[in-house]
């Protein structure tokens, strides 16, 4: 089975932005229009983030123009990891669909020697947005996605779930609300089931 590869950490600000626009033409264009009529984002919403990026690379050194392109990258960054996670679903490990995405696609490890280890590292920090959270993790060898949720207590709970991610680097929390203490929490899923949750870690979301 394959997955769509959301590794765009690396890039460079050329590479990911022509890797997004890559993205874009094939989700409006045939076949992979046909494929995902819906996407989720829209691709109104991806374009205006994509234009917003390329705005921000014609700046020159300044320090509010730095600022502005990382963070319309992490934006960016964001709903594309949020658009391949849709189309995967989608998709149900259709692979003539996944190639129409314009993503790069990566072949899945269909084995394992034992259970996946839970995710070490765990870092929770503000987006700059109210009522948003973003979680980090070392990612776990073997690990497909991941599953993340949260809680108000970590002794009773409950914990609310959000859909899966395939980056451990970017794992977007959203609608908490501000002023008040949330835990959170992580687990790898891979090819033999999840992996036990990790470490809590927790901050007041503003």
């Amino acid at each position: 089975m394959n997955e769509l590869s959301v590794g765009f950490s690396q890039d460079s600000d050329t590479k990911f932005y022509n890797k997004t626009s890559t993205i874009h033409t094939a989700l409006t264009t045939q076949p992979g229009l046909g494929y995902f009529p819906v996407t989720v984002p829209t691709m109104a919403a991806y374009k205006t983030a994509i234009d917003a990026y390329q705005g921000a690379l014609s700046g020159d050194g300044a320090a509010p123009n730095v600022a502005a392109r990382k963070s319309t990258r992490e934006a960016l960054m964001t709903l594309t990891q949020k658009l391949a996670a849709g189309l995967e679903l989608s998709a149900d490990g259709d692979l003539v669909k996944l190639a129409g995405t314009g993503f790069e696609t990566k072949a899945k490890p269909t084995r394992s020697s034992g259970p996946l280890p839970a995710p070490e590292n765990l870092r929770v920090k503000t987006t700059g947005t109210a009522g948003e959270a973003v979680c980090k993790c070392a990612a776990v060898p073997l690990g497909l996605t991941y599953e993340a949720s949260h809680t108000l207590d970590p002794i009773n709970g409950p914990w609310t779930f959000i859909p899966p991610v395939t980056n451990s680097q970017s794992i977007l929390f959203t609608s908490l609300s501000r002023g008040k203490d949330y835990y959170f929490r992580v687990r790898a899923i891979g090819a033999t089931g999840p992996s036990g949750w990790s470490d809590v870690a927790t901050m007041m979301v503003v």
